[in-house]
């Protein structure tokens, strides 16, 4: 076990802890919400404190029934899907919407455990019943979250589980979304990078931007990581799409850093029609998850660099090295 007595999970003043000899994770015990990402090489600490969705939150439903004029409602009938009625539509909307996050009110609960492994440490968390964030009703959806970490790396490998046990489709499903992350340097050294497509200063304030990774149906521009990083490091984010489902990546301008955030099951744009279209069939489909139905994640890397860039982008093809990716 030479490997996993670097790495350590345990709670202490209040919080869970998670980490090895180079980054860690801060956890509350009760929610699993992730309250801080500390780089021990630079002394950064990541994230601010109370902000976002972190890790994961799921939206249940269809909102506005005037939007199946262009952008179609399926319903799995067990041997294939057909088209939502109208009437099948108003019916979700008035249920609906719902949301769910993991966010800093702990309104969500969890229970956990922790394993080790010959190389590092597992930390399992289990939502039995997330619950809407404004009624606090439960929804019916089970989620499990699993975060690991090998020693020496510095990187955490995060992954999780949807079990649909309710009535209403998880329409999305998302990482991230308003988590403000921080390099430790100012706005005129941070720059943003979008895989190999795109990079832009954040001295030109570019406020949100939205990446695809075969939102379409075929990989244009195969945007699976975004890095943001400053004179002093930085935080990369990659998700391991073996199954190649379409989803877009959404960073985010805020006073204090970036959200880099990704989602999936559902296209937020009126060319939503297209997108169905192209992915009716095939393993690049877009749908919701329906009632009955569990979806299991790819692995979601949350890297913190110690150089930027430049170091990141070697980095990133070493990790996918390691975990049979491309």
């Amino acid at each position: 076990m030479a490997g996993t007595e670097k790495c350590y999970l345990r709670e202490e003043g209040g919080l869970l802890l998670l980490g090895n000899e180079r980054i860690e994770m801060v956890l509350n015990p009760s929610s699993g919400f992730v309250s801080d990402l500390w780089n021990k090489q630079t002394d950064i600490h990541n994230k601010v404190a109370d902000s976002g969705a972190w890790p994961f939150g799921v939206e249940l439903g269809y909102p506005d029934e005037a939007k199946e004029e262009h952008e179609p409602v399926w319903i799995d009938t067990g041997g294939g899907r057909r088209r939502a009625t109208p009437e099948e539509i108003a019916k979700m909307a008035r249920l609906l919407p719902l949301r769910a996050e993991i966010r800093a009110d702990h309104v969500q609960k969890m229970r956990y455990e922790s394993w080790e492994g010959k190389n590092g440490r597992l930390l399992t968390m289990v939502y039995n019943d997330l619950k809407d964030d404004q009624t606090w009703n439960y929804t019916g959806i089970r989620l499990t979250v699993e975060v690991g970490i090998l020693s020496g790396a510095d990187f955490f490998l995060m992954q999780c589980k949807l079990e649909n046990h309710g009535v209403q489709p998880v329409t999305s499903f998302y990482a991230g979304r308003g988590g403000v992350l921080t390099t430790g340097s100012g706005p005129e050294e941070e720059t943003l990078t979008a895989y190999r497509s795109y990079m832009q200063a954040r001295k030109n304030h570019f406020g949100e931007k939205v990446f695809g990774y075969k939102s379409w149906g075929a990989p244009v521009v195969p945007v699976d990581w975004l890095d943001f990083s400053g004179s002093r490091g930085g935080v990369g984010i990659e998700y391991i799409n073996r199954a190649g489902y379409a989803m877009l990546f959404k960073p985010s301008e805020h006073e204090q850093g970036m959200s880099l955030g990704w989602h999936m099951f559902r296209s937020e744009t009126s060319l939503f029609w297209l997108a169905a279209k192209l992915n009716r069939r095939g393993p690049h489909q877009i749908h919701p998850l329906q009632p009955g139905k569990t979806f299991t994640s790819g692995e979601w890397i949350v890297a913190l660099w110690k150089l930027g860039f430049d170091v990141s982008e070697r980095t990133v093809s070493r990790y996918r090295a390691r975990f049979g990716c491309r």
